[in-house]
Formats: C-alpha cells, sequence, structure tokens
C-alpha cells in the first residue's frame, strides 16, 4: 500500500512534469518504464529516491528541492530532518545503555524497511544505526547495496545543509576512504566556518585513526587545527583534537599526555566523554 508521502511525492511530480511539458515516456526514457511513472503518480507505488533523482534532473529540479517541497505540503509529518533527529534521540539512548542486542535488533528492522522503501530517510535510518554497530562489531554483516546507496546519496548530493551533514557524521563509519576524502574536503570547501563541517572534520580524524590511515588522520588534523584555533567556544572539540595530536604525534608520550587531558575532562563534569577517551587508548594502537 502506498504511504501518504509516496501519494503527495507523486501527485507533485505530475504537476512538475506537466509545467514542464514533457511526457511520462519523454522524462522515463533511459531510466525507468514509463508505466512506473504513471504508477507513481497516481500513488500506486513509489520510486527508489535515485531513479527520482535522474527523473528530477531532466526538470533542473534538485531532489532535495523536490523533498522539501513535499514536506512544505504537510511540515509536521514530512520533516525528514526532525523525524531523522527524533530517531538518533531514540538510539543514542540504547547505544549508551550498551544495549546491543536491542540495537542490532533495530538495525535488521530499518534494513528490513529501507529495501523495502527506499526512501531517504530510511537509508539515513539504517545507515546509522549499522555504523553504529561497527563500532563495536566491526564483524556485524549486513547488505553491502546499502553502503552503496548511501555513498551515492553523499557523493551527488550539492545541498550540504544540516541534514545532509548530520547523516555524514553518523554514516561515516560505513564508508570508504577515498569517498570520505571526496566527501570531507567538498564540506570544507564549502562551508569551512560551519561547525557542523568541524563536528564532521573531528569524527573523520577518529576513523582515519581506526583504520590506520595515520597520514589521512594528520592531513584533516591539521587543517581542523587551524580552522579551530581561534574558536574558543568549541571546548570538547579542542580537547578531542589534542587527545588525536598527542596520539598521531607523540605516541611515546601519548599515554602520558592523554591521561592529563583525561583529567581535565573529568575535572569540568565531562565524565561520560574522559571515560571513552580511556577506553579508546586501551583498544587502538599507537602508530
Amino acid at each position: 500500500m502506498a504511504t501518504n508521502r509516496v501519494i503527495d511525492a507523486g501527485r507533485l511530480f505530475r504537476k512538475k512534469r506537466k509545467s514542464k511539458g514533457l511526457s511520462t515516456k519523454e522524462i522515463s526514457e533511459g531510466i525507468v518504464a514509463s508505466s512506473s511513472v504513471n504508477k507513481f503518480e497516481v500513488g500506486k507505488i513509489g520510486l527508489s529516491f535515485f531513479n527520482l533523482s535522474d527523473l528530477l534532473v531532466k526538470m533542473d529540479i534538485s531532489l532535495d528541492d523536490f523533498y522539501q517541497e513535499v514536506s512544505d505540503q504537510n511540515p509536521s509529518r514530512y520533516n525528514v530532518n526532525s523525524r531523522y533527529s527524533h530517531f538518533l534521540t531514540e538510539i543514542s539512548s540504547v547505544y549508551q545503555t550498551d544495549d546491543f542486542a536491542t540495537l542490532e535488533k533495530i538495525a535488521v528492522e530499518e534494513e528490513q524497511a529501507y529495501f523495502h522503501e527506499k526512501s531517504l530517510l530510511n537509508l539515513a535510518k539504517a545507515a546509522t544505526v549499522i555504523s553504529l554497530i561497527k563500532n563495536f562489531n566491526s564483524d556485524y554483516v549486513y547488505n553491502n547495496a546499502l553502503q552503496d546507496d548511501i555513498e551515492d546519496y553523499l557523493m551527488k548530493t550539492d545541498n550540504l545543509n544540516s541534514f545532509y551533514l548530520s547523516v555524514f557524521n553518523n554514516t561515516a563509519a560505513l564508508l570508504t576512504t577515498p569517498a570520505l576524502i571526496s566527501i570531507y574536503e567538498d564540506c570544507l570547501y564549502q562551508r569551512p566556518d560551519d561547525e557542523n563541517v568541524l563536528a564532521v572534520m573531528i569524527n573523520l580524524v577518529d576513523i582515519s585513526y581506526r583504520r590506520k590511515d595515520y597520514q589521512d588522520a594528520k592531513k584533516i588534523l591539521g587543517q581542523l587545527e587551524k580552522l579551530i584555533s581561534n574558536n574558543q567556544n568549541l571546548l570538547l572539540a579542542r580537547f578531542k583534537l589534542t587527545f588525536f595530536k598527542n596520539l598521531l604525534y607523540h605516541s611515546r608520550e601519548a599515554a602520558q599526555r592523554n591521561q592529563i587531558l583525561i583529567d581535565a575532562l573529568r575535572y569540568i563534569g565531562s565524565n561520560n566523554i574522559a571515560s571513552s577517551y580511556s577506553e579508546y587508548m586501551k583498544k587502538y594502537p599507537f602508530p
């Protein structure tokens, strides 16, 4: 059964297509069967957002702008960003209590939901929870097509809004290193002073370090240090930057230097972050 979102998207697509003077045959050529477009427009089926994106290109409409217009028709129901934020809050509470069995159950459900209906929100949710699991279970098995799809979305989207940056930050652990570097450089070029971009950069230092891509980690760290050196509001970011700088450039003294850092975090009341740093030091070898 088609969801309300699919029905509204189909109606809007039909309106846009007609305004461009295109037939379903003309717009679908080389992408999907024209019958699929017809069914989509009347709300009988949904289209994958990859096919929908290609169709919209023929009308000079971006996927993000299209979804935003669908959302504007019913903001309370279709605000993707708020629904994704709500999902993050839900799984964060599960993750923080180390309830990994529940987290894996959620991952299975979200993965099934995505392959049942390939919406952007479903993709973001499935990729996010699986990325979280990969942090503690690197052998976790999932459908590799999901990794391909999240990379495609992040590589092809030009609108680096807060939703995009949040998805990138939360799913980075699933991405290949070349994709990570390419997307990161694009973010840095377009929005170098955005605090969300800085958060992504810090996460990428972490991921590169875990993968033993030490040169990439050092490169990002160097750029990050320049960007936040004059921003006194990013105290915790500065702590994390110093933590990785000790690991990458002062490996012989890293344990001692970072213990001072951990003690400082505990002093200001950031006990959870301090504990995570202590565990990190035990789990990952120094370069």
